[in-house]
């Protein structure tokens, strides 16, 4: 129901009830003036009929919560890693909109702070991951009714140019960092006869994520067959600092990898020269776990044996490329390995499933300069090709 009437002040007071019989109104100059909509009863009418029937209307009041308010509501129902609750508060912090009234934000804002991370010079693709991450969060609030329409829509970030260089110490490399073989010799050389080795090892040669070392064991090793099961990563709880989640690898994958029968042994003989630990069977040698911790996908009694948490890898980590005098990072490992399949002939696909990407399209946004480089096979077939035609 809705109406307009004249005040004795001479403007127009325009009111409707919503759905839950709420009233609402506002004071216009105008009852109905085409020259100044903003300023007309009728219009102001109109639009919020137009929004009822599209779909799109919300209740004034509902948008009146912040940003900040609405992010910390919605994330206390959702079911995210720590690892995506950390990214997205990151994004609502460093936005500076958290106090913001929802209703209050605009498509221009979402476009300032944009414009804001590129004056920065942050990465491309932190830009984007950071835009993603409002827009989500804004859409969260359309389906939520709090706002009508989400401000992050059709705002877009800067490029992403896909990496240049496969050279380590190119200056005006943009893409992922190789290290040398002789960078890997060393650091294996230098880990030899300690349990952390064999990490090493397995990023090198098969390509896993640091948390998806801590989280293997001995009975995802299948030795016959030559393959790695990777069912879950380690990861540090956002939320408490001493403590850890075991949950499904990233992106949800799960994958079994094969692996070289070289690194195959390393790990045999790693379980013969070290053993495992805990009763689970861990690879790397990890903590009692305290009391009240809630892992996800594989819970563990409080007092029993834990993996290796991130913390303690990334120190013993540290202190062995250190004493092996390489600078790189673990990650860097990971790529090594994706380099070398790559250089093999491996298809990007192969590559993908083999390192548990979401998609080829990541895959190839991460290593395109090495997927494009010189590859004598497409001359080979070309010239086929050539001579082939000119014969007939």
């Amino acid at each position: 129901m809705s109406s307009i009437q004249k005040r004795p002040d001479g403007k127009w007071r325009a009111r409707y009830r919503d759905a839950d019989g709420k009233e609402h109104a506002r004071h216009f100059k105008f009852k109905n003036n085409p020259r100044d909509p903003e300023n007309s009863a009728q219009h102001w009418l109109d639009q919020v009929t137009t929004a009822v029937h599209t779909g799109q209307y919300v209740t004034p009041d509902r948008g009146r919560l912040t940003l900040g308010d609405y992010f910390d509501e919605m994330a206390a129902r959702k079911d995210w890693e720590s690892s995506t609750h950390r990214q997205m508060r990151l994004a609502v912090d460093d936005s500076g909109m958290r106090g913001r009234r929802l209703q209050s934000i605009h498509r221009a804002d979402v476009e300032t702070y944009v414009r804001a991370m590129v004056d920065r010079k942050l990465a491309p693709r932190t830009v984007k991951t950071r835009l993603m991450h409002l827009g989500a969060i804004f859409n969260g609030a359309v389906l939520d009714k709090r706002i009508a329409s989400n401000p992050a829509t059709g705002v877009k970030g800067p490029a992403l140019t896909r990496n240049r260089s496969t050279a380590a110490d190119a200056p005006d490399s943009i893409g992922p960092t190789f290290p040398s073989s002789d960078d890997v010799s060393a650091l294996l050389a230098t880990a030899e006869g300690t349990p952390f080795a064999i990490a090493i090892a397995i990023a090198a040669f098969a390509g896993l994520r640091l948390g998806e070392i801590c989280g293997l064991t001995a009975a995802d090793v299948d030795q016959a067959g030559g393959v790695l099961r990777v069912r879950r990563q380690v990861q540090r709880d956002a939320s408490v600092s001493t403590a850890i989640e075991i949950r499904p690898p990233k992106y949800g994958s799960v994958r079994d990898v094969l692996v070289p029968e070289q690194l195959v042994e390393r790990i045999r003989e790693h379980i013969c020269v070290h053993g495992t630990y805990g009763e689970v069977g861990w690879l790397l040698p990890g903590r009692v776990l305290p009391a009240g911790l809630a892992d996800v996908a594989f819970p563990i009694a409080p007092g029993g044996v834990g993996p290796m948490w991130p913390r303690a890898f990334e120190t013993e980590w540290t202190r062995t490329r250190r004493a092996a005098g390489v600078d790189t990072k673990f990650h860097n490992l990971r790529h090594y390995a994706a380099g070398g399949m790559i250089a093999a002939g491996c298809d990007v696909v192969t590559v993908q499933r083999q390192l548990g990407h979401k998609n080829p399209s990541l895959t190839l946004d991460v290593y395109a300069a090495q997927f494009r480089g010189p590859d004598s096979r497409a001359k080979d077939a070309l010239s086929r090709l050539m001579a082939d035609t000119l014969a007939d």
